[in-house]
């Protein structure tokens, strides 16, 4: 897909775009959606990372940052635009940027259990004796 564009600082309108597929996609008020919280305080926080293709808000990742490692809270793609590389794009601009900052894991707790394959096909690694998936470099 063409035209994608990574941004690690978002503004208030992408987050009204977010906000608006994603009561569309779930049917449910955007204050219902469990992850709303943990996506305004990325935002505040200057912790969410977009993609936009054409200027439209199409993906993003909340992530929380560690000493050695960025967990991921997190990851959603609007679903008109889902299987087309969004959430790769943005996994590697991720790793890109911060892997010169001696960042040497990403963390994530996999939920819902669907997802697990999406996961898997980005290298995360499965350990479900902790619940959570790693991705080392």
């Amino acid at each position: 897909m063409e035209n994608i564009k990574i941004t690690f600082n978002p503004k208030q309108e992408n987050l009204k775009e977010i906000e608006d597929w994603m009561v569309e996609e779930k049917k449910i008020p955007i204050t219902e959606n469990g992850n709303w919280e943990s996506i305004i305080y990325a935002f505040e926080n200057k912790k969410l990372v977009i993609a936009t293709v054409k200027g439209k808000t199409v993906g993003f990742y909340t992530l929380s940052f560690y000493k050695y490692a960025i967990s991921i809270g997190v990851a959603e793609v609007n679903p008109n635009y889902r299987n087309k590389g969004i959430g790769k794009l943005l996994l590697d601009k991720i790793i890109e940027k911060y892997s010169a900052k001696d960042i040497y894991a990403l963390h994530l707790f996999c939920a819902p259990e669907s997802s697990q394959k999406i996961w898997k096909k980005l290298k995360f690694k499965y350990y479900p004796n902790n619940s959570s998936n790693t991705r080392s470099r």
